[in-house]
């Protein structure tokens, strides 16, 4: 599944580059002027919005039937360990609707890629079953394990029932009234209800045959 998705990454991020300039016409005109004449600044605007888009995508990866059936392999694991965070979806549909936003707002597509690596890094940390203590002012500003374990929880990974989405920063999801904190009981089963394939393949289709399934249900007479 790792295997995958860094190979749909790369297509994925040459596509993402030919859009990017025609995303950014869409922006107001001062506003790569503007993070550009204020670099320190721009830079953490945009780890800030990209850490919004990534909350949004994840958002929209639960409460869509499309983004679940794209999202939903990550969900596949049963322990909540690190190799939850290989888990990866070869078909992220949903990035194409969000990420050119990041465009639209004046920031350049290496700073988007920079920022993207650093967030992604620590949501891999995120998936660490280690002991990950940080001050409590850290804990309720920055996700940690102890508060995205609540995410992969069995009652809290379907695509109406989703927890601590946010990528990194907690806001969103106090915003959004999605935030489940550290203190509250850990999950006691994680991962989906139904029992998942050993074949990846399959784990990455799934979602997907199930979406063709009920279509071609609806569009039988009678």
């Amino acid at each position: 599944m790792c295997a995958g998705s860094l190979i749909v990454g790369l297509g994925y991020t040459v596509l993402l580059r030919r859009v990017w300039p025609y995303a950014r016409m869409l922006g107001p005109d001062g506003a790569r002027a503007f993070w550009t004449a204020h670099p320190r600044l721009g830079w953490c605007a945009a780890f800030v919005a990209w850490d919004a888009v990534g909350w949004l995508y994840h958002w929209l990866g639960h409460r869509t039937r499309v983004g679940w059936a794209a999202h939903q392999p990550h969900h596949s694991g049963v322990d909540f360990d690190i190799t939850l965070g290989l888990r990866q979806s070869w078909t992220p549909v949903m990035g194409l609707l969000v990420h050119p936003l990041m465009a639209v707002g004046g920031f350049s597509f290496g700073q988007v890629v920079v920022c993207s690596a650093a967030s992604n890094l620590w949501q891999l940390l995120q998936h660490s079953s280690a002991p990950l203590r940080l001050p409590a002012w850290i804990e309720s500003v920055v996700m940690t394990p102890a508060t995205h374990r609540h995410h992969h929880g069995r009652d809290c990974s379907g695509r109406r029932t989703a927890v601590n989405l946010g990528p990194v920063f907690t806001f969103w999801d106090r915003l959004a009234s999605t935030w489940v904190p550290a203190h509250i009981a850990p999950p006691d089963a994680f991962g989906m209800a139904a029992r998942p394939s050993a074949n990846p393949v399959r784990l990455e289709l799934a979602g997907w045959m199930a979406l063709l399934t009920r279509a071609s249900a609806r569009s039988r007479p009678g």
